[in-house]
């Protein structure tokens, strides 16, 4: 298992599915597993059951996910490393995980493009201002967890692939491509 992780707007979810052409596994997106199962949106879950509810969900999904021990590649969403439970069962699953390091700018940037509704940024006035607040928070669990950081910063994702390819090949070589 292959975890990408970092913030929203990092490209977690476009290199994963990048990965998957280069390491023959399954991409999943723990935000796209999360709607599957519970039938809403996670832009629905916030506004109808709030953020704490939202944790739950994203921490029984994480701990289902490493209890399957697949092989795969896991996308995380934004905030899933502030479960320490479901983290911790990760990094004993995971042949490797990686932070998908990005600076605010470069994060506001990406998300200006993009068509998924980030609830945490929805209602302010301040985008630049929240991701800092955000990204102070969840740096220093980023850098915990992570066995890999890659720098994303002014890269075309598929570089950002295929420098975790060359990180994680050895490994999974080792591990026997789980």
């Amino acid at each position: 298992m292959i975890v990408l992780m970092g913030m929203m707007g990092s490209g977690k979810s476009s290199v994963g599915r990048m990965l998957t052409r280069r390491l023959n596994l399954v991409a999943i997106d723990l935000d796209r597993e999360i709607e599957r199962r519970v039938g809403l949106t996670v832009a629905e879950i916030f506004a109808l059951h709030g953020e704490a509810y939202f944790r739950i969900l994203e921490e029984e999904a994480l701990l289902r996910l490493a209890e399957t021990g697949r092989p795969m590649i896991l996308s995380l969403g934004g905030g899933a490393v502030l479960s320490h439970r479901g983290m911790e069962a990760l990094k004993t699953k995971a042949t490797a995980v990686i932070y998908l390091k990005a600076s605010v700018p470069q994060l506001l940037m990406r998300l200006k493009y993009s068509r998924v509704k980030r609830p945490l940024l929805e209602n302010t006035a301040d985008p630049s201002g929240r991701l800092g607040e955000l990204l102070a928070v969840r740096r220093p669990l980023y850098e915990r967890y992570a066995d890999f950081t890659v720098d994303t910063n002014g890269k075309l994702l598929s570089a950002v692939a295929e420098e975790i390819y060359d990180l994680v090949r050895p490994r999974l070589s080792a591990r026997g491509r789980d």
